[in-house]
């Protein structure tokens, strides 16, 4: 694992906080209907851990962005269906 400070660097000079925010939010949301997707061909537990994990940072940077996290929640749809208490 390495730090990647030049690009961090460049999205601080070319992004506000919100758009870094949103960025990380979307992201993450990819990352838990992935998980999503491997929990239902795999059936193994850790994917559908890291699916409501990785939905939680997504509502949460979402938050950070300060707008209104309708869209992600409707992006996560599916896992929070999966997962019921994902949506607490």
């Amino acid at each position: 694992m390495s730090l990647f400070v030049d690009a961090a660097r460049q999205d601080l000079l070319s992004m506000t906080h919100e758009e870094i925010h949103s960025k990380a939010a979307w992201a993450w949301a990819s990352r838990a209907l992935a998980a999503l997707s491997l929990y239902k061909e795999t059936a193994q537990l850790k994917w559908l851990f890291d699916a409501s994990d990785y939905a939680h940072e997504a509502i949460e940077h979402s938050a950070f962005a300060g707008y209104n996290q309708s869209a992600i929640r409707t992006a996560l749809e599916s896992v929070f269906r999966t997962i019921p208490q994902c949506n607490d």
